[in-house]
């Protein structure tokens, strides 16, 4: 499908606007296109975006980092996400045990790491 929103409270709001563009179908390129202009691109799963983990002392987990003011908003133990290795990307999953770790891979600095999700 070409339109993936996250059911929030924005996300009704813009499925309703987008039934007045009466010529437009929900899998429409272009209503994709007018949601994610609506929306700012902030909450349409088109594109998975890049950013480096960071340790956040505050919180006590990892974050990602993806601008200088936009953030992930705290990683919890199971998420996943893809690791570029090498210049490939590998799925990877992040847990916490005596410390935080990417299940399945070597144990290795997290901080820096270049992942996107």
């Amino acid at each position: 499908a070409y339109l993936t929103l996250l059911f929030t409270a924005t996300g009704k709001n813009i499925l309703k606007k987008i039934e007045k563009f009466s010529n437009l179908r929900k899998n429409d390129t272009i209503t994709f296109m007018k949601v994610k202009f609506l929306l700012g691109g902030n909450s349409v799963m088109s594109e998975k975006r890049e950013g480096a983990l960071f340790y956040d002392k505050e919180s006590g987990r990892y974050d990602i980092r993806f601008g200088l003011d936009s953030f992930y908003g705290g990683l919890h133990c199971g998420d996943c996400f893809d690791l570029k290795v090498d210049n490939a990307w590998v799925p990877a999953r992040i847990e916490m045990g005596d410390e935080w770790y990417l299940a399945g891979l070597p144990r290795m600095s997290l901080d820096g790491l270049i992942v996107r999700m």
